[in-house]
């Protein structure tokens, strides 16, 4: 997927010396972070993975946590914990990323009933850094464990990179600037293969642009795809080939760590569809300003009945008899299609237009007009939609469709109803 391209602003903070706690050394600066209620690492191995009470080849007893039986190391290095979110100093020695020689078993909590929530620190491992490539622009970026005596993070092919040591999403982190990481999907928590870059699952790191706090998402400078609150990671630590770790944002170094009561938990799905008239004033559309550029994130049930089709509140369906529909945006005068959120062209021969609602069983009727289209909020808003009459209900939430060409059948929640209708030069009003 292509990727637009963005400047990243980061404003770096040079951290104090160095400090070692049970014999290893942490971060620019010292130890843990040093907020006394943040939820840190211990340092110190535990129990259930110090080298001395665990192996690889050594059995589980049957009163250790799944994820330690899942999920064993040679050492039990950078083991990822439920409901524990790992101090951002916990992947650093010294000024370095830790070093890991033992190629570690790649599984996080993949066979445990946990969920990659930001709570579960979205099943990142402790030592995990996001790497992306050494550009200022959006991309694509992997988590990876293991840093070697090289100087080469595993994944990264050996070529330039920026690292970064990530910590869930709070209120206080997301400034506007901030360096975040994202999945490349809309998705409430992580992604378990997300947690090792693979089967085509990424993250995204960019700058913050804005946080819509009403709907719980995120977007990035230069970026089409929001992200939702729950999912999105805040970078505080970056490295650079041949560099040293420093401290991102301005932030002291006992402004990292994360408590979990600071966490977003994940939002429940609900229904989101704008109410029809709240476009009209005095009769006629409105005027709505809107510069966000649309989502291209495909996919089945990616615009569904549930979130409006993926229609922005001001979209109205603008029928010029040419058999299809096509998304308008009012100017004022009269309705103007798009291409992109800023690119707008003329719509010739325009009888009316109409404010639509997702069908249902109850306003569904033989007879009753519908059109159906989108894909990704781009497509919905960029290309016509398909539109006919209802001929059957059917029994197995499905209808018969009759178009100018031909008839089709299908499901319920692919139909929009339309329920207020603008004739030009009229007002607006109640349809059918």
């Amino acid at each position: 997927m292509h990727k637009p391209i963005a400047i990243i602003p980061v404003v770096l903070a040079i951290a104090a010396c160095g400090v070692k706690v049970n014999g290893k050394s942490y971060g620019p600066g010292g130890g843990t972070s040093g907020g006394g209620s943040s939820a840190s690492a211990d340092p110190s191995p535990t129990s259930s993975s110090s080298p001395s009470s665990s192996s690889s080849s050594s059995p589980s007893s049957d009163d250790e946590p799944e994820y330690v039986k899942n999920d064993r190391t040679r050492d039990g290095t950078c083991l990822a914990k439920p409901g524990h979110i790992a101090d951002p100093w916990a992947g650093v020695d010294g000024d370095q990323p830790e070093l890991i020689p033992t190629r570690l078993i790649h599984r996080s909590l993949e066979e445990s009933t946990a969920e990659c929530t930001a709570a579960n620190d979205h099943c990142l491992r402790e030592c995990a850094w996001i790497i992306g490539k050494d550009s200022d622009e959006v991309d694509n970026a992997i988590a990876s464990y293991r840093y070697n005596e090289e100087g080469n993070f595993e994944g990264d092919a050996g070529a330039p990179y920026r690292a970064y040591r990530t910590v869930p999403a709070t209120k206080r982190m997301l400034v506007r600037g901030a360096i975040l990481a994202i999945p490349d999907s809309l998705s409430r928590v992580g992604s378990r293969s997300q947690t090792l870059g693979r089967g085509g699952s990424y993250w995204i790191i960019g700058a913050l642009d804005r946080v819509d706090w009403k709907t719980g998402k995120v977007y990035l400078v230069g970026y089409p795809n929001p992200a939702w609150l729950s999912s999105t990671r805040v970078a505080v630590l970056r490295y650079k080939r041949g560099g040293k770790v420093e401290i991102l944002g301005g932030r002291k170094r006992e402004e990292l760590a994360v408590r979990a009561d600071e966490v977003f938990a994940p939002l429940p799905e609900t229904s989101t569809a704008s109410d029809p008239w709240s476009q009209v004033k005095h009769g006629q559309p409105i005027v709505v300003a809107d510069t966000q550029p649309f989502a291209t994130e495909e996919g089945e049930g990616v615009c569904k009945a549930q979130n409006d089709h993926c229609l922005r509140p001001w979209a109205w369906m603008v029928d010029n008899n040419s058999g299809y529909a096509f998304v308008g945006k009012f100017d004022g005068k009269t309705f103007l299609g798009l291409e992109a959120i800023d690119q707008l062209t003329p719509i010739d021969g325009i009888v009316a237009a109409y404010r639509t609602v997702p069908a249902t069983p109850k306003n569904l009727k033989v007879g009753t007009q519908v059109f159906w289209g989108g894909g990704s909020e781009r497509n919905a808003h960029t290309l016509r939609w398909d539109t006919g009459k209802v001929l059957k209900i059917r029994g197995d939430g499905k209808v018969d469709v009759e178009r100018t060409s031909r008839n089709e059948t299908l499901l319920i929640e692919e139909l929009r109803v339309p329920v207020v209708v603008w004739y030009p030069g009229e007002k607006a009003e109640a349809f059918p």
